[in-house]
């Protein structure tokens, strides 16, 4: 009787232990993808100042629409990486997907890790002229 019961301890221990460290892996993966938005976030932060700033250039050159330079390979490619940047160092790899949008909120990067997804934002008026 004494090792039935000491067999359902040891198998209830386990499988807490189980739930436990899932729980903890799922809570790792969401805290990164959230992380990994908000460094692909602010990463587009900096092209949008950049692209503000070149308004006070000599060179007046047509500017090109804040929609076509946020959807631009270039500019997927910096906020790409700086979301493998927080994957990786947080070991889990690469991000699956980004997307960015630019609509009337602004500035929206979804990032995936694995299933998990994370958006992060910033206004930007000039997404959705008037």
């Amino acid at each position: 009787m004494t090792i039935m019961v000491m067999a359902i301890a040891i198998i209830g221990i386990v499988g807490i232990r189980a739930s436990g460290e899932r729980l903890l892996g799922k809570a790792h993966v969401e805290r990164t993808a959230a992380g990994a938005s908000q460094a692909a976030a602010t990463e587009l932060a900096e092209i949008y100042f950049e692209w503000q700033l070149a308004r006070y250039d000599d060179d007046q050159r047509e500017r090109r629409p804040l929609a076509a330079l946020m959807s631009d390979a270039a500019t997927l490619e910096r906020a790409r990486a700086a979301a493998n940047e927080i994957a990786a160092v947080n070991a889990l790899g690469r991000a699956s997907d980004v997307k960015v949008t630019c609509d009337a909120h602004g500035v929206i990067v979804t990032v995936t890790i694995g299933r998990q997804e994370a958006q992060s934002d910033f206004p930007a008026p000039e997404c959705f002229p008037r």
